[in-house]
């Protein structure tokens, strides 16, 4: 009876030490992300491609918008059926500008996340390197807003990755 309650205290003991042993790290990828020079030159990028998109939008509403006013004040003297025709050339017109302002919404989204898939890609490994380093068994990513509690045992990786990035 002796020997099993002094396993069972030596195998607590054991446990407890191990657990010690246990170390977490955390981070905010997301405000790594945006420090990056790599994440300016995809953000300029993203906004050329969203005022080249938006200059041809605001071409195509004024296009409709004179095509619009044209059609008002002629409409009056318009046989019947040059009316039908002319109106449904207006809904095609804006069916059109809603179609390509829809697929260039599409089109921004796929050519950001394949702008910053790299970056990200990049922000990764530096954690993992860092973790690795340190003996982290877990980094939790404070940007994604789910984790509610983190401890002070927790060790806060931000300027050891920022170091490995490259940022400090």
């Amino acid at each position: 009876m002796k020997k099993t309650i002094v396993l069972m205290v030596a195998m607590i003991a054991a446990l407890s030490i191990s657990a010690q042993d246990l170390k977490f790290g955390h981070v905010n990828s997301q405000e790594l992300m945006a420090n990056l020079p790599d994440m300016e030159k995809v953000m300029g990028q993203l906004e050329e491609i969203q005022t080249s998109n938006n200059e041809l939008l605001t071409k195509m509403q004024q296009e409709l918008q004179g095509e619009a006013a044209k059609f008002e004040q002629g409409a009056d003297t318009m046989p019947q059926s040059v009316l039908a025709y002319k109106q449904q050339e207006l809904q095609q017109m804006q069916a059109s500008i809603q179609k390509f302002y829809q697929e260039a919404q599409v089109q921004m989204q796929q050519k950001q996340q394949e702008l910053t898939q790299p970056v990200m890609d990049k922000v990764k490994k530096a954690i993992d390197e860092v973790a690795a380093e340190q003996g982290l068994i877990y980094v939790f990513d404070l940007s994604g807003g789910a984790i509610l509690y983190h401890s002070t045992q927790s060790t806060d990786i931000k300027p050891l990755v920022r170091k490995k990035l490259g940022l400090e």
